[in-house]
């Protein structure tokens, strides 16, 4: 008779545990894998006219004809935070296309990123602009929803891809991507 009442209870508990856990590890992994849209008619990209943290003032028009990778992040963003050193290796060598990288961190001011520097040495040297969207209003116009974001511009500022999630910028595959919409 003892496990008459326990037996049900704890098969339901473990049950309803494993279900949890599936759950739970399967929204970790969709989390981790990034959304790819192509345009198969690339819109021009809204644009931006921002200061980075150095006060150096950067607009769409300063990458101009230059293949572009806009990333949105945040410094509180665990994701965008582990994507940033690939993003520093894409944007210092590929293989072919030479990629010019800019990240527009949204929401924040320009101390916010100093002090996540500051917390982070090794970033310090990314080789590539840091730009505070303070009031967010260009990641409204970029019509970003989550983070982190990214758009491939080919030279004339045409969104060919925007990618939600960390597409694992050191593949192949995404630099398949990268050479194709390089081609004229």
């Amino acid at each position: 008779m003892l496990l008459g009442n326990a037996e049900p209870r704890n098969v339901r508990t473990l049950f309803l545990a494993l279900v949890s856990w599936t759950l739970i590890w399967g929204l970790i992994d969709a989390a981790d894998a990034a959304d790819i849209t192509h345009f198969e008619h690339p819109p021009s990209a809204p644009g931006f006219d921002l200061p980075d943290i150095s006060g150096t003032q950067w607009s769409l028009d300063d990458f101009g004809g230059q293949l572009l990778v806009v990333n949105f992040w945040a410094t509180w963003c665990a994701p965008c935070v582990r994507e940033l050193p690939d993003l520093a290796q894409l944007h210092k060598s590929t293989n072919g296309a030479e990629v010019t990288v800019v990240a527009i961190a949204m929401r924040q001011l320009a101390v916010d990123i100093e002090e996540f520097l500051d917390a982070r040495p090794e970033m310090r040297d990314l080789g590539f602009p840091l730009i505070p969207d303070r009031d967010g209003q260009t990641t409204a116009a970029w019509d970003v929803s989550s983070l982190p974001t990214s758009f491939i511009l080919d030279g004339d500022g045409r969104i060919h891809y925007k990618i939600v999630g960390d597409p694992g910028w050191t593949s192949p595959e995404l630099h398949q991507k990268l050479e194709k919409v390089a081609e004229p």
